[in-house]
């Protein structure tokens, strides 16, 4: 095995900056055992099996995962502020398609209307910070899940159900019951909901470190 060949295995699915970080800080270890006088094979040998490494790495460095679930920013530009509302576009469309027509049917329009402009709203304000890296890592990421469209739909849903009080309650949590299937998909799509925000947290704390 080459040094080149051990690096690629134990750099395998770092992001790409912790990955270039990693392998200059090897590579670099591996020039000056060189100049005094060991073998690359012992070099090697020092360094251990590449797939334990790579475990180890991956724990203390950011991997290509983790990365996905931390925000990049915006420009602060026309062109950033479509890309910040064209995220929530796709969820807007099939909300206003599943509930508008309904209530517009009905005459309540109410509560879609406060949750469309609930959700404009919360993706100006997330443009609005992220487009000024005003944030260390962590709270940019805690900022972007609170204002995702999930986020700001579960906490419409949440505001109706305690207005309604605990009758509120127990009659989502039966709906949710008889629906079977699907109510248990809602809930398992609630818990990844949350654990996106734990991943992303623990990204941010590693980003933070290498810096």
């Amino acid at each position: 095995m080459t040094p080149e060949h051990w690096l690629n295995i134990a750099t395998h699915g770092l992001a790409l900056e912790a990955a270039a970080r990693v392998r200059a800080e090897y590579l670099a270890h591996l020039e000056d055992a060189l100049e005094a006088g060991e073998s690359a094979e012992a070099v090697l040998r020092e360094w251990g099996d590449p797939h334990t490494a790579n475990r180890e790495l991956s724990k203390a460095h950011l991997t290509t995962r983790e990365a996905r679930y931390l925000p990049a920013g915006y420009a602060p530009t026309w062109a950033g502020l479509g890309r910040a509302l064209g995220e929530d576009a796709v969820p807007l469309l099939l909300l206003f398609a599943l509930t508008a027509l309904a209530e517009l049917r009905s005459g309540e329009t109410a509560i879609t209307l406060a949750l469309l402009l609930a959700i404009v709203a919360a993706a100006l304000l997330r443009w609005l910070v992220l487009s000024r890296q005003m944030l260390a890592a962590r709270g940019r990421a805690t900022l972007y899940w609170l204002l995702s469209f999930p986020t700001v739909l579960m906490a419409m849903s949440c505001a109706v159900l305690a207005s309604r009080g605990a009758e509120g309650w127990h009659e989502a949590g039966r709906l949710l019951w008889e629906r079977g299937w699907t109510g248990l998909l809602i809930v398992a799509y609630l818990l990844y909901h949350f654990s996106r925000l734990l991943t992303a947290l623990s990204a941010a704390r590693k980003a933070e470190a290498q810096l």
